[in-house]
């Protein structure tokens, strides 16, 4: 697999953190929860290339992801509940049954200890990236 498959879900990646932190500054909840579920799943696919030597399956499904991108027995036990905070996110934020519970669960502490959590997170599967 070309190597500029993996940059490209890294780049998207960095794009989507960078929607959260936007999101934060705005207090956009639904979008910062989108947004950082979507930065942990980018960089899982990047990963799982830089593996498999393979496009990564079409899954929001980050345990999913990061086993196959055989990282997710090094994850600590703050980084896998951080992955379940984070699954529910990818359809919660998106559909109206679910929004104002979740407008409601994530106070400004939350948000932003979401938002500095996934940057951690996305940060530490970056460094086990073959480059």
């Amino acid at each position: 697999m070309s190597i500029d498959h993996v940059k490209h879900w890294l780049n998207m990646a960095d794009d989507s953190m960078a929607d959260a932190k936007w999101a934060l500054k705005g207090n956009r909840v639904l979008l910062l929860a989108y947004s950082c579920n979507l930065t942990i799943e980018k960089v899982l696919k990047a990963k799982s290339t830089s593996v498999t030597g393979q496009i990564p399956p079409k899954t929001h499904d980050l345990v999913k992801l990061a086993q196959l991108g055989q990282i997710y027995d090094k994850f600590d036990e703050k980084q896998l509940e951080l992955i379940e905070v984070l699954m529910p996110l990818q359809t919660e934020a998106r559909y109206s049954e679910y929004k104002e519970m979740i407008k409601d669960s994530l106070t400004p502490e939350k948000c932003t200890q979401l938002c500095t959590e996934t940057e951690e997170l996305l940060c530490f599967i970056k460094k086990t990236l073959d480059r």
